[in-house]
C-alpha cells in the first residue's frame, strides 16, 4: 500500500478509534448514573455496563501497544508481549461470552417457552445474569493466562546459556541436581511449552470463540423461528393487538443479527491476522480496521437497543442543536 493510503487508512483507524472512546464511555457513565438512581442494575443493563468497560479496556490496550511498537525505548527495554497476548486473548474471549449472553438475554425475553428446561431458564436468567457475568470473567482469563508461555525454545535456550555462562565464575562449584532442574527448566519446559501452544490455542479457541458465538447461533435462528410462527400467527388475528409486541421482538432480533454479525467480524480478522502473520501483505491492516472497529461498531448496536440509551443520546444531539442556534443567533445579533 502507498504513503497516502497508508495515512488515509491510519487517518481513519484513528477516527474510529475515538469514536469508541466517546460512545463507549457515555454507555458506561450512563449505566454507572443509573445505577446510583435505582440500584441494582437490570440484567441487559449489566451486561451493557460490562461490554462497554471491556470496549474501552480494549481500546487502552491497543493504544498501550501501538505506543510499544512506536517507541524503541520501550520495547528494547522489556519484552511484554506475552502479556498483551494474555490480555487481549481475555478480551477477546470474555466479549464473545458477554454477546452470548445478550444474545440468551434477547432469546429468553421473546419466546414463549412449552420445553421445561426453557420455562425454566426464562424464569431463571435475570437471577444468574450478574454470576454468568462473573464466571465467563473468571473463565475466560483463565484459558487466557497460559498464552504468557508463547515462548521461543530457541531465545530460551540463548536465555539459558548467556545465563550459565555469564553468571557463574569458573571457579564456583556447581551442584549437580541444580544442574539438572535448570537444564529442564531452561531448555526442555519452554520446548515442551512450545510444542503444546497448538493445542491450546485449539482448546482455549473452543471454549472463549466456539462455543459463545454457536450459542449465540442457535439462539439467534430459535428466535427468528419463534417470530416467524409469531408473524403467521397475527395474519389470522384480525384484531392485530400483538403488532407492538412484534415491533419490540422484531427489534431485539435485529440486535441479535447485528451482535451475530459483529462477532463474525472479529472472528474474520483473528483469521486475517494469521494469514498475514503467515504469509505478510497489507491484509493486516484489514485486520487492524476491523478489530479497532469493534468497540465503536458493538458501541452503536447497544445505543440502537436500548430506549434509554437512545433517548439520552437523541437529547444530546437536541441539546447540541440548541446551543449551536443560540451561538448562531448570537453571532447575528
Amino acid at each position: 500500500m502507498n504513503s497516502d493510503g497508508s495515512v488515509v487508512l491510519l487517518s481513519f483507524l484513528l477516527m474510529v478509534t475515538l469514536i469508541g472512546f466517546i460512545l463507549n464511555s457515555a454507555i458506561f457513565f450512563s449505566m454507572v448514573t443509573e445505577w446510583l438512581k435505582r440500584p441494582p442494575l437490570k440484567p441487559y443493563d449489566q451486561i451493557y455496563f460490562t461490554m462497554a468497560l471491556v470496549n474501552l479496556s480494549f481500546l487502552c490496550t491497543m493504544c498501550v501497544i501501538i505506543l510499544w511498537q512506536f517507541v524503541p525505548v520501550l520495547s528494547s527495554t522489556f519484552d511484554a508481549s506475552s502479556y498483551f497476548y494474555v490480555i487481549l486473548f481475555f478480551q477477546f474471549y470474555y466479549s464473545y461470552w458477554l454477546s452470548a449472553w445478550l444474545c440468551v438475554y434477547y432469546f429468553t425475553s421473546i419466546i414463549n417457552p412449552v420445553q421445561r428446561f426453557f420455562a425454566w431458564l426464562k424464569r431463571s436468567f435475570s437471577e444468574f445474569a450478574p454470576k454468568l457475568i462473573l464466571v465467563s470473567a473468571v473463565g475466560s482469563l483463565t484459558i487466557s493466562l497460559p498464552a504468557i508461555w508463547k515462548l521461543s525454545p530457541e531465545k530460551q535456550n540463548k536465555t539459558y546459556e548467556n545465563i550459565n555462562s555469564s553468571h557463574f565464575a569458573p571457579d564456583y562449584y556447581i551442584d549437580p541436581v541444580y544442574q539438572i532442574i535448570s537444564t529442564s527448566l531452561g531448555c526442555f519446559l519452554p520446548f515442551v511449552l512450545s510444542s503444546l501452544y497448538p493445542v491450546y490455542l485449539l482448546i482455549s479457541s473452543c471454549l472463549g470463540c466456539f462455543i459463545p458465538f454457536t450459542l449465540s447461533s442457535l439462539c439467534l435462528g430459535y428466535t427468528l423461528m419463534h417470530i416467524l410462527s409469531h408473524v403467521c400467527r397475527i395474519k389470522f388475528n384480525s384484531s392485530g393487538s400483538a403488532r407492538p409486541n412484534l415491533q419490540a421482538h422484531a427489534r431485539a432480533a435485529r440486535t441479535m443479527i447485528w451482535i451475530f454479525l459483529l462477532s463474525l467480524s472479529l472472528h474474520l480478522a483473528q483469521a486475517f491476522q494469521f494469514v498475514s502473520s503467515k504469509v505478510g501483505g497489507d491484509i493486516s491492516l484489514l485486520s487492524s480496521f476491523l478489530t479497532l472497529s469493534f468497540p465503536a461498531a458493538q458501541a452503536l448496536i447497544i445505543i440502537q437497543s436500548s430506549a434509554k440509551l437512545r433517548q439520552r443520546f437523541q437529547f444530546l444531539g437536541h441539546f447540541g442543536n440548541v446551543c449551536n442556534e443560540k451561538a448562531g443567533l448570537h453571532r447575528k445579533s
